[in-house]
């Protein structure tokens, strides 16, 4: 805790500054005009207003970030603590209370920070939830997990499909090992129904995001343009035929999309559905809820076609999407990250003439704006560019030494069997607890990072920032490589 608050706060000392991406004005504008289409929640500032109790200001954002970072290291460490020993569980959270990517998201108006903070809830509540021995224990920390996973899902909508399936391998393990400590049909029933109800609590996040996008555009979506996206992150696959009852921004999407022959860069083709052309098209105005929604819908139809219809051709691209964030640096977009007077739109934000649309402009500035064309936080700038593969290095490896550990036990595992055969007298002992938490916790952080890794490959650019969630996982895995002392596997098993 001392480690992570104290490099918070020299960083707020010595690297002062914010930083803000063309995306933060999504989360940081409140207007009374309909949410950003570009699948950017306003989960996010919803929760910006609740943690910061409705001072809702550039330094009490930062605050807050800054104090979810710190409860993070300190869940992470509870998290590892309950799968490792309290030396292994203080260098991975050590590691991830001073990583650059993390401190770096912190400072900047993003998502994935508070994200990160749900992703290190679901890991400990998720480990209690296994390593419990009650029904009702196990049944109460599983409904925790699901409501962490739902909020993160909610918070961004790439994270929708990984979270869901996460929770289905997470309910599929508790389910089976509750109905091992007991056959009762009412023992089983409870089971049933306590993941029923996390089935609601996961989901129940993102309703009040889904029924606001409906309210402005008129389709049930986490992202109102995700029809557009995809027909430009898929375009060589695309036919250049359209519907009879093509609207004109279906037309004028499909048509920039057959100018595009082949892949190039992962998602290099999303920034087209940017284009004056395209928006003036397909952009939202105060009588066009319908035509949007007739839009979205035929596009979105129009690429699953095209996916469909190359099935070959897509399963090669999703692999060169992974295969790019596995082995290739990550996308690099530092320089779209600056203070709020060069960043993105900020010049048209701020005229004169488009801030009545930004209602919380003095708000949000604290009533001074000190307006400055210089970079904030240099030092940690550099030290993030510096630094923007360590994920992929952490990852690699726990992968090198997940597959080292798995070898070793198989080979004591058969080594045992021939004892056993040997020796008909001796029976096979049972695997303790402890190690099946350990295996259900690495799974689950292993089904999480590559499903997310699946998720950016179908329809993102490969970024950096899709690391900074995946980080605390990518730690747990490290962590879970190495062996538990005789000692601490022996109470660990007594804990459960």
């Amino acid at each position: 805790m001392f480690l992570a608050a104290g490099t918070r706060s020299l960083l707020a000392i010595f690297e002062s500054g914010s930083f803000y991406f063309p995306d933060s004005w999504c989360y940081v504008i409140v207007s009374p005009n309909a949410p950003c289409s570009s699948g950017h929640s306003p989960g996010v500032t919803w929760f910006w207003r609740i943690g910061t109790f409705g001072n809702l200001t550039e330094h009490s954002v930062l605050l807050l970030q800054s104090v979810l970072g710190v409860m993070s290291a300190l869940l992470l460490f509870r998290a590892l603590r309950l799968l490792s020993t309290a030396k292994w569980a203080m260098v991975g959270a050590s590691l991830f209370a001073v990583l650059p990517l993390e401190l770096f998201f912190e400072r900047a108006f993003m998502a994935e920070s508070t994200e990160t903070f749900f992703v290190c809830l679901f890991l400990v509540t998720a480990a209690e939830s296994f390593r419990s021995i009650t029904l009702v224990r196990m049944a109460a920390f599983s409904i925790a997990a699901s409501a962490s996973l739902g909020i993160a899902a909610a918070l961004h909508d790439e994270f929708l499909v990984p979270a869901l399936i996460v929770w289905i391998f997470m309910i599929t393990l508790q389910v089976r090992q509750g109905s091992r400590t007991g056959a009762a049909i009412t023992r089983k029933l409870s089971l049933v129904g306590a993941a029923m109800l996390s089935l609601v609590i996961l989901v129940l996040p993102s309703v009040p995001i889904v029924t606001d996008y409906h309210n402005w555009y008129g389709i049930w979506t986490a992202d109102p343009i995700e029809g557009a996206l995809l027909t430009f992150d898929w375009a060589p696959l695309v036919s250049c035929t359209t519907p009879p009852a093509a609207t004109d921004g279906t037309r004028a999407v499909v048509h920039l999309a057959c100018a595009h022959k082949k892949f190039e860069y992962p998602g290099s083709l999303l920034n087209q559905v940017y284009l004056p052309s395209v928006q003036s098209t397909i952009h939202l105005t105060p009588d066009g809820k319908q035509r949007f929604a007739k839009t979205e819908q035929q596009l979105l139809g129009i690429a699953q076609r095209a996916i469909e219809s190359h099935p070959v051709a897509f399963s090669r691209e999703i692999a060169r999407g992974v295969y790019w964030q596995l082995f290739r640096p990550p996308s690099n977009s530092l320089s779209g990250y600056s203070n709020a007077w060069t960043s993105g739109s900020a010049s048209s934000i701020f005229t004169e003439a488009d801030l009545p649309s930004f209602l919380n402009y003095h708000e949000w500035f604290s009533g001074s704006v000190a307006r400055s064309n210089s970079s904030p936080a240099p030092g940690l700038r550099r030290a993030v560019s510096a630094t923007l593969r360590v994920p992929q290095l952490l990852l690699w490896l726990a992968i090198i030494g997940g597959v080292w550990r798995s070898i070793a036990w198989l080979l004591v595992s058969r080594q045992k069997r021939g004892r056993d055969a040997r020796d008909s007298r001796q029976q096979r002992s049972p695997i303790p607890k402890s190690f099946s938490s350990r295996v259900c916790l690495g799974l689950l952080g292993s089904v999480l990072i590559s499903t997310s890794m699946l998720a950016v490959a179908f329809s993102s650019v490969p970024s950096f920032r899709y690391w900074v969630p995946l980080v605390p996982c990518i730690i747990m895995l490290l962590i879970l490589v190495v062996p538990l002392p005789k000692s601490d596997t022996a109470r660990s098993s007594q804990l459960g």
